[in-house]
């Protein structure tokens, strides 16, 4: 009886789930067995090193048993020999063979041993995917580059060409924020009172983070659905006969500190103007309670990167950073001081400590796991009106690199640098897999 013969022998028991080929084959786990020991057992010596011998050497040696009945071999249509188990004689005899029953108890054994091995395997594994999950999302979000590299180019991430390192902080120096961007939205509409058409137009302006070529992270807060005005009072923002596109009611501005005349949407004197092509916020974001405040802009084409211009690194895990009470940077256009209508043309810089979720807790409807509290607690550097959206990082290395990763963004808090009250802002790292969809 060769290998082959055992194996069809067996293979009718094995459950059906065991053919997977995840598995190794009955074949490849079961030793190798002479034809002459399954024929008479008690006629194989102790010698037979690496046989079934040494599975049943304490029958084989204690002669207690009867040799298996003879097996006869089968011919296939083809006409060639393919030995199968086919017992002849005297069945009952057979059936009650100890030695026999010992076989089907050592098979059984075996069988069982592959389902544990089985089990143990796919355990394993669950493991080992719930632990590489942030590794699996980085590597869809990042086009398959390695960490560190972004977009369809592959591009490094976190390049600055000035090392220098918002209500305080001071103003920042040419190209220490290459990521940054200016966002305006201006809605233009018509509207009807005192018997006459008229028009009017709302401005609103927030931050964002360039993360590849063609790609804003921001906050969905600076996608405002309604606006107020004046005179035409609550206002549906919507497609109308000024924009045929949400995107067209956006402009960004990338490679620039400087935003005089933004707001007229005049051309910067450095850097460059770009329109927007889609603005996707957030399926769950909610206004009222600020959750899920983030959103995506795709440009109306790729950007080439400069000394002004770069992207930003995404941080590598959904709960990313772990640590508290560090240090961490702002960056932004926004109001200087509480109810100010003031804003600065000249971008703002400020250092900040990354707390714990606590000293946010009088905050309400907060989600730690998708938010991070940062600030100063004495209340005097905060973001503010202006600020939405703009980034929140650290410094960490990537490949051996010092850089600033993106951990979060600018989103609300209670009032503007107020003592004991820091900022809430929306934590990249809990909504890689939905910016991965980008």
């Amino acid at each position: 009886m060769s290998d082959h013969d055992l194996i069809d022998f067996v293979l009718p028991v094995i459950p059906q789930s065991l053919s997977s080929n995840r598995l190794p084959s009955l074949k490849q786990l079961l030793p190798s067995y002479d034809e002459a020991i399954l024929q008479n057992l008690d006629k194989i010596p102790d010698s037979a090193d690496g046989h079934i011998s040494n599975l049943f050497s304490t029958q084989i040696k204690s002669k207690a048993y009867k040799p298996l009945p003879a097996i006869q071999p089968k011919v296939n249509s083809k006409g060639s020999n393919s030995a199968r188990v086919k017992p002849t004689g005297n069945s009952k005899s057979a059936k009650n063979s100890p030695n026999r029953k010992c076989k089907i108890i050592t098979i059984l054994i075996i069988l069982i041993s592959i389902i544990l091995i089985a089990v143990i395997a796919t355990v394993i594994g669950v493991v080992v995917s719930e632990n590489n999950k942030s590794s699996n999302i980085s590597s869809s979000l990042l086009n398959n580059c390695p960490y560190g590299y972004q977009g369809s180019k592959c591009d490094e991430c976190g390049v600055r060409y000035n090392s220098n390192k918002i209500i305080g902080g001071s103003e920042s120096q040419s190209n220490s924020w290459p990521s940054i961007v200016f966002i305006v939205f201006k809605f233009n509409f018509l509207f009807y009172k005192d018997g006459a058409i008229k028009s009017g137009f709302n401005i609103s302006l927030c931050a964002g983070t360039l993360i590849n070529r063609n790609t804003v992270l921001t906050a969905a807060n600076c996608y405002p659905k309604t606006i107020i005005h004046s005179e035409a009072g609550v206002v549906s923002v919507q497609i109308n006969s000024f924009h045929l596109t949400i995107g067209s009611m956006f402009t960004v501005y990338l490679g620039t500190n400087d935003m005089t005349g933004a707001t007229q949407l005049l051309n910067p004197s450095t850097g460059i103007k770009i329109g927007v092509n889609s603005f996707t916020i957030h399926p769950e974001y909610n206004a009222s309670s600020n959750l899920n405040d983030i959103g995506i802009i795709k440009l109306e084409k790729e950007v080439d990167l400069t000394n002004s211009i770069q992207i930003s690194c995404l941080p590598m895990s959904e709960k990313y950073p772990t640590r508290v009470d560090i240090d961490a940077w702002i960056a932004g256009w926004g109001v200087t001081s509480y109810l100010s209508s003031t804003l600065p043309v000249k971008l703002r810089e400020a250092n900040i400590k990354i707390h714990e979720s606590s000293m946010c807790n009088t905050a309400s409807s907060r989600n730690w796991d998708s938010q991070i509290c940062a600030g100063k607690y004495d209340g005097s550097v905060d973001t503010c009106q202006g600020d939405s959206g703009g980034p929140l990082v650290i410094k960490d290395f990537v490949n051996g690199k010092e850089k600033f990763i993106l951990i979060g963004l600018a989103s609300n808090g209670d009032g503007c640098g107020r003592t004991g009250k820091p900022g809430v802002y929306t934590r990249v790292g809990y909504f890689l897999n939905w910016i991965s969809k980008f």
